[in-house]
């Protein structure tokens, strides 16, 4: 984990969490902070999970956008981007709010760390 920078939405306690042992913990904490950000950004708090992101990113009328939607390419990142939260709130976050799941190697959550990183600095580069 050091080897990598995490977003500074991350930061001190996602890492910290981690490397204390607690890696379900930081990986929930992590999607759960990536979504109140998401949230907060777009004062949508009716929603959350998968259907937030189906919202916020829908390609037909974006809360955020990450360019002009005025190409293909465009389109299909902002499409990516949709499926891939949606995806990662459905799968990752619901799964780890349980409380019941079984440890994540740790590998596995150290990936879902950097894509969660990865995902605030993909926010950071939106247009505004």
């Amino acid at each position: 984990l050091d080897a990598y920078v995490l977003h500074p939405s991350l930061l001190p306690d996602c890492k910290k969490m981690f490397i204390e042992g607690h890696i379900n913990e930081s990986v929930r904490k992590a999607l759960e902070r990536f979504e109140k950000t998401i949230q907060d950004l777009t004062s949508t708090h009716d929603k959350q999970g998968p259907d937030l992101m189906a919202t916020v990113f829908n390609e037909q009328n974006p809360k955020i956008k990450f360019n002009n939607l005025s190409t293909s390419q465009e389109v299909n990142k902002q499409v990516g981007f949709k499926l891939t939260t949606m995806g990662i709130m459905h799968w990752w976050r619901n799964n780890l709010s349980h409380g019941d799941e079984n440890q994540l190697p740790h590998h596995d959550a150290l990936g879902r760390l950097i894509m969660v990183s990865n995902l605030f600095h993909e926010i950071d580069g939106r247009v505004l």
